[in-house]
């Protein structure tokens, strides 16, 4: 048998109906909050898997588009260089459209690097990158020691079925 003090503190979570009239109204009223919780949560899925779809189409997309963007610059840098090509041949610096000149001008000089390891020390340059090894920090922070400028965070993600 429970003690008096159990059925007090029940009372205190769920406050004691005067009617059964009232106890049906709070029972429907506690359904449909659930079935509208129920709801949301279906409706929710429903965007995100929406918004996922739509984002790969997007990437589908711009792949391809980066594909078109490629294939037209490539195409442009043919049609340039065949134009200065004939220009060189007839020995022309400009030409002149009806509402546009075609112009040969040298471009600035620049290095263009044949055999880099024959390249004299005192000319290259060293880039030293350094990166965190994670790896090695968790396993540290695992065993309780204190790496400085560091900390361990954990997310928590969504799982939806």
């Amino acid at each position: 048998m429970a003690s008096p003090l159990a059925y007090s503190n029940l009372a205190l979570v769920r406050p004691r109906l005067k009617s059964v009239h009232e106890q049906r109204e709070a029972a429907a009223a506690e359904r449909q909050a659930e079935r509208h919780l129920k709801e949301k949560i279906d409706q929710t899925h429903r965007v995100l898997t929406k918004l996922e779809a739509r984002a790969a189409a997007y990437g589908s997309l711009i792949k391809e588009m980066q594909r078109r963007k490629n294939a037209l610059e490539a195409r442009a840098e043919r049609i340039e260089d065949r134009c200065l090509e004939q220009m060189h041949e007839a020995q022309l610096n400009e030409v002149n459209g009806i509402r546009c000149r075609f112009t040969c001008r040298p471009a600035p000089p620049a290095v263009e690097v044949i055999d880099e390891s024959a390249i004299p020390a005192e000319y290259l340059r060293e880039k030293v990158l350094s990166s965190p090894d994670k790896i090695a920090i968790k396993a540290a922070l695992a065993r309780g020691e204190d790496v400085a400028g560091v900390q361990l965070t954990q997310k928590i993600y969504l799982i939806r079925k």
